[in-house]
């Protein structure tokens, strides 16, 4: 016999919404944002999106002391790190503010 419909309900409910919500806490207690997670999986794809469409600065540090650039190079994306200080840093943000 197949699994009962309630019992397929617990197993996405399990896979999807507590693992979300343990990555969500996660994420608060250790004070890190979509962008550290993203650096820190080498998901450049994600990382240019929120850079790009949202403007999002590399300017927060998570409780360990690390940028999402940092983040990225200590899981060896060493690219990724060096794109989101190129694109994604302070500096360049003040610049393009100032020359607006």
């Amino acid at each position: 016999m197949g699994k009962s419909p309630i019992k397929d309900v617990e197993c996405w409910y399990e896979k999807h919404v507590i693992g979300y919500l343990y990555n969500v806490k996660w994420s608060i207690i250790h004070k890190q944002t979509p962008l550290h997670k993203a650096a820190y999986v080498g998901n450049l794809t994600v990382v240019q999106y929120l850079v790009e469409q949202f403007n999002v600065v590399d300017c927060i540090r998570d409780n360990h002391g690390n940028t999402a650039a940092d983040c990225a190079k200590r899981s060896q994306n060493n690219d990724l790190a060096k794109w989101i200080r190129r694109h994604a840093s302070v500096l360049k943000y003040i610049k393009e503010t100032l020359n607006a």
